[in-house]
């Protein structure tokens, strides 16, 4: 299937460590972003928030696979697969720590 992309949302940035992954819908929350973006490699919880982690527990149901707008808060999340760390982490600023690795059984961080 052939798609093409109407906006002009910047480039697009690979956190996958292969091409082996599943992804699900999220609308995200961007209440409490400082600014319009939330960036790929993002842990993002379930009510489409940023995830937190607190008492060594983290909300998280899986890391966000591309930029995502507030102007159209529609983005995918990575459930299952392997995140490519180190490109994850130098997109977003955001290190995936031990307990969101935990929260999520199903994603390999590479």
């Amino acid at each position: 299937m052939k798609f093409s992309q109407t906006g002009n949302y910047g480039d697009t940035v690979e956190i996958l460590f292969n091409d082996h992954f599943v992804a699900k819908r999220v609308v995200l929350n961007f209440t409490d972003v400082s600014g319009n973006v939330i960036k790929a490699g993002t842990p993002i919880a379930a009510d489409g928030t940023v995830a937190v982690t607190e008492n060594s527990v983290s909300n998280a149901i899986g890391i966000l696979l591309h930029d995502t707008y507030a102007d159209n808060p529609n983005g995918a999340v990575v459930v299952h697969g392997f995140i490519d760390t180190a490109k994850a982490k130098a997109h977003s600023g955001v290190t995936i720590d031990d307990a969101t690795k935990d929260a999520l059984p199903m994603i390999a961080f590479c």
